[in-house]
């Protein structure tokens, strides 16, 4: 994935500052719909096609993504990591260097691209399937707990090691480990009796070692692991034989140390996991600019010569930010007149409006570029908490228009 404006910038080799510009402007159109959020997220790779108004033509943004079957006795770092790993043994002569070889070094030439980065890491000894791709919006998907994606391992267990009767029930309600580790709910199944035990183990996060430290947790030691699903995609043996596929699984026939492009389904399964709202990071953006602003501020105001300095920059920052505060008053004032319309309970404060409220995104781009016209001194925190606000009156009234009336109004009042 990539911003939009960042996809606009590089397609008509624009700076951001116009590509911002123009898509705020409702000239771009993502799969035929106008999208005026700068940080909208565009699945790259031919998935998802972008249009501006008046351009014929825009220059792709580099997008690869490979499917791996991760052989045994390789790193999941990139060649300079693990030399450093090896110290004075990684040696370029015998079985010190291939001890050392990376993911990298199985990618065929004509695949490998300097950008290109793994998803998420397996173990050096761990076997299975890997994604390497030039995306980090879908490789924060797929690593970051928060994306609940979904990982299945199977792993064989060293007899003598037991795992405890209560296993599944404790990895079903959310398992801690040794070192106070919280994990989410997982489901853990015997695959094989033995010996020597295999178990599936199904996970939604990525921390540290966990399959490992799981087992352990629950009386077993691992002797060898394989991750067979990631997110939509679940490995399957020559001739489509493999563990059964649930809804909604993709069927990849790899074998070990084979690596492949991924296909244009495959891409679009993973854009399927993306949540609903897209542009939604653009207020913690906003949040994380203004409280940087007010740290940069302390830290000058702590050295003692801020305001002999800078007494000219201080007084006009003074009046920015009162004329801020007017813009942001007429245009709360105008959002409030328009519940009364509505005849709906007052919005709650911003802190507490819904996340989630992503219906109400429309109603928010009518408003922004109104707003970038009539009130654009309104500070950052003030506009977060008003497109918040919005967002929770559009998702109560879907069918009232408010980010239409609140246009018209900000438009009436900047014209008297």
């Amino acid at each position: 994935m990539a911003r939009l404006d960042h996809v606009v910038s590089t397609a008509l080799s624009v700076s951001k500052a116009e590509a911002r510009r123009q898509i705020r402007a409702r000239l771009v159109r993502v799969d035929g719909r106008v999208v005026a959020a700068p940080s909208w997220q565009v699945v790259l790779g031919g998935v998802e096609q972008v249009t501006v108004e008046g351009a014929e033509r825009l220059r792709p943004v580099f997008h690869r993504l490979l499917l791996m079957h991760k052989p045994r006795s390789c790193l999941t770092a990139r060649p300079r990591k693990a030399a450093r790993r090896g110290g004075a043994a990684a040696s370029p002569q015998g079985s010190a260097a291939e001890a050392e070889r990376t993911v990298f070094d199985v990618v065929p030439a004509e695949l490998r691209h300097a950008s290109l980065g793994p998803f998420g890491r397996l173990d050096k000894d761990t076997t299975g399937l890997l994604l390497l791709g030039s995306d980090g919006g879908l490789q924060a998907l797929v690593t970051h707990p928060s994306g609940a994606i979904t990982k299945q391992y199977v792993a064989t267990l060293r007899p003598g090691f037991p795992l405890a009767d209560d296993a599944a029930e404790r990895v079903a309600a959310g398992l801690r480990l040794a070192d106070g580790t919280q994990c989410a709910p997982g489901q853990l199944e015997i695959v094989r009796q033995g010996p020597p035990v295999e178990v599936r183990l199904t996970i939604h996060e990525g921390v540290n070692h966990q399959v490992k430290r799981m087992i352990g947790q629950l009386g077993g030691f691992v002797d060898r692991l394989h991750r067979v699903a990631l997110g939509p995609f679940k490995l399957v043996e020559a001739g489509g034989r493999g563990l059964g596929l649930g809804a909604g699984e993709l069927p990849i026939s790899l074998a070990e140390g084979e690596v492949r492009l991924a296909t244009e389904s495959e891409l679009r399964a993973l854009a399927a996991l993306l949540p609903k709202d897209r542009a939604y990071t653009e207020l913690a953006e906003a949040q994380r600019e203004v409280s940087a602003k007010r740290e940069s501020g302390k830290t000058s105001q702590a050295k003692g010569n801020r305001k002999k300095r800078h007494r000219g920059g201080d007084e006009a920052a003074q009046a920015e930010g009162e004329g801020g505060a007017l813009a942001a008053g007429l245009v709360w004032a105008a959002f409030r007149r328009i519940e009364t319309e509505l005849g709906v309970a007052r919005s709650p404060a911003p802190e507490a409006a819904s996340a989630d409220a992503s219906d109400g995104l429309g109603e928010w781009a009518v408003v922004e570029p109104v707003l970038d016209r009539t009130a654009g001194g309104m500070p950052p925190p003030s506009r977060a908490a008003l497109q918040r606000a919005l967002l929770a009156l559009a998702k109560r009234r879907p069918d009232a228009g408010a980010g239409r009336r609140l246009a018209e109004a900000l438009e009436q009042q900047a014209s008297k």
